[in-house]
């Protein structure tokens, strides 16, 4: 009987490192199964090391565990963890404001012990930045010189100050390394971000070896003015210009506010028909599309995200579809705040049918007025149109009945590739006036057993059931509603995650519900009881029409 001790350590260190890379807690159980396994796996445990520098206040913790524990590292005499480390990560976390320092003490006390540790590591490949400060120059330059072959990812990246002038000294120094592969910030409007804004382009622009460039709005509470318009260049401001930009192309490109002078600025030195992954929060007008529709400027794209404002579809209605169908080859598309639907996918499925893995489209639920959806016949013929989807994310607005959303499960249960299916609901709220967000309030764990049963085929392995806007309230442009709504929505909001595991379903719930908001048991028994009765009738009819 074949066993894995039978097997060769090379073959059993590669099945272990599929497990590191799945599930790495495993890994812990793995090292006591005997000493072959503990050899083996000892390693990959030290394959990632992870050191959280947040400096709380109080006790300082866990900052100055992370100093105890990098000393006792360098104290000691084993060096498996200098052998094995290949992906260092840096962080801070529970930090309110990701774009300017919060810390302003001694650079060298904080970060030196880093410093010291990093000339240990001999193979080290890639490092991870994930803090609020500035990267510490003399940190980079230990980098550079001990591991010049590493890359390294700066998240939530951030400056020494909102007035830091042009020139200064770490980001210029950032800016030129040939480490630097990925660099993500988060940024508003507020006061000091026109130098924000133009030292991240100053520094995207000079790197040599740059491949993933975000910028994203910040989580905050805080509400935008309408169209953010950015303010006409000062004297300080051109000094962050580049004269002489390095030419380069990026696989991913996030921005969050893209205008056609922005474009322009952008398409100076990135070539974007290079570019395979776009998200753009938003495009300011028709104009900015219809300017990368002529110019061929994105007709790499393998993966698109953006939003979709209403005072774009007001100009010109058919720009989107026009730019869709300008694309060649479309893996995956997301799509927000989308008020014509049907043309839209029409385009989409007629042009990227055969090539479309992913797609997901959704409409924010608003106080006023009920939002646009997917209907039952609509979804009969994207099913046809789109027969290669693998992931789809879709709105459903429930009714009293349950009738139109069973219908639409029955729809989704014929999607012959889908593996991961999204289902966004409504509140509720609006449509019953008096009952509030108890009339709708059925989606628990036993209402995502039921729609699994309606839903599933063999190929499906994940069901996530949202009720409620996860962003609602955050500083963006599609979520603007009374505090009444926001707080009315807090108490409901919710996603349930349904995993099939071996032929058995795993169900994970997210989110809290206050116990005045739930129906009675007997009621909700009632209510499944009317969906199953129904349910083969529906499913039969649409097998019947289509022939399937």
């Amino acid at each position: 009987m074949a066993t894995f001790t039978a097997l060769n350590r090379d073959v059993l260190f590669l099945v272990c490192l599929i497990v590191h890379d799945i599930s790495r807690p495993t890994l812990f159980s793995l090292i006591r199964v005997n000493r072959l396994f503990h050899e083996v796996v000892l390693p990959l445990v030290y394959r990632q090391c992870t050191f959280d520098f947040t400096v709380a206040l109080g006790d300082g913790e866990p900052f100055q565990s992370t100093h105890r524990r990098i000393n006792t590292i360098l104290s000691s005499d084993e060096n498996i963890i200098f052998r094995s480390t290949r992906t260092l990560i840096i962080r801070t976390t529970n930090f309110k404001f990701t774009w300017i320092s919060s810390y302003d003490g001694n650079l060298e006390h904080k970060w030196g012990s880093l410093a010291n540790l990093i000339p240990r590591f001999t193979n080290l490949c890639k490092v991870i930045f994930d803090c609020c400060d500035p990267m510490p120059l003399f940190l980079l330059r230990a980098l550079e010189m001990h591991h010049p072959s590493s890359c390294l990812h700066i998240i939530n990246w951030s400056r020494p100050a909102r007035d830091t002038k042009a020139g200064e000294p770490g980001e210029e120094a950032l800016a030129k390394t040939p480490l630097l592969r990925t660099i993500t910030a988060k940024i508003g409007f507020a006061p000091g971000s026109d130098f924000y804004r133009a030292a991240l382009q100053r520094i995207a622009a000079l790197s040599p070896n740059l491949e993933t460039l975000e910028l994203a709005l910040p989580d905050s509470h805080m509400k935008l003015p309408a169209i953010p318009f950015p303010p006409p260049p000062s004297k300080e401001l051109l000094r962050f210009q580049v004269q002489n930009p390095v030419k380069k192309t990026l696989k991913r490109l996030q921005w969050d506010y893209m205008e056609l002078n922005q474009l322009k600025a952008l398409a100076s030195w990135l070539h974007l028909p290079g570019l395979t992954s776009l998200h753009v929060y938003m495009f300011d007008s028709s104009k900015t599309l219809a300017y990368a529709i002529e110019n061929h400027i994105f007709d790499g794209l393998k993966r698109v995200a953006m939003a979709l404002p209403r005072a774009v579809v007001n100009e010109d209605g058919d720009i989107m579809s026009h730019f869709v169908a300008s694309l060649n080859c479309l893996e995956a598309i997301s799509l927000d705040s989308c008020p014509n639907l049907r043309p839209l996918l029409d385009a989409i499925s007629f042009h990227h049918g055969h090539s479309l893995r992913l797609l997901r489209v959704h409409n924010a639920e608003m106080s006023r007025g009920t939002r646009p959806t997917l209907s039952f016949d609509q979804l009969k013929t994207y099913r046809t149109q789109l027969e290669h989807i693998e992931a789809l994310s879709i709105d459903i607005n429930r009714s009293e009945s349950g009738q139109r959303e069973l219908e639409i499960y029955s729809v989704l249960s014929t999607f012959p590739h889908l593996q991961i299916l999204t289902i966004q609901y409504d509140l509720g709220v609006m449509h019953v006036p008096g009952y509030g967000a108890d009339f709708y309030d059925v989606v628990d764990e036993m209402f995502a057993r039921y729609v699994w049963m309606f839903v599933a085929q063999p190929r499906l392995q994940e069901l996530r059931l949202i009720l409620g806007e996860p962003g609602r309230g955050r500083q963006n442009q599609i979520f603007f509603e009374s505090d009444a709504w926001v707080e009315q929505e807090k108490k409901v909001i919710q996603q349930i995650v349904v995993h099939q595991v071996e032929g058995a379903l795993r169900i994970v719930k997210e989110g809290a519900r206050s116990s005045e908001m739930c129906r009675a048991g007997s009621e909700r028994k009632k209510m499944y009881e009317n969906f199953l009765s129904i349910r083969r009738e529906t499913l039969g009819f649409i097998m019947e029409d289509d022939d399937l």
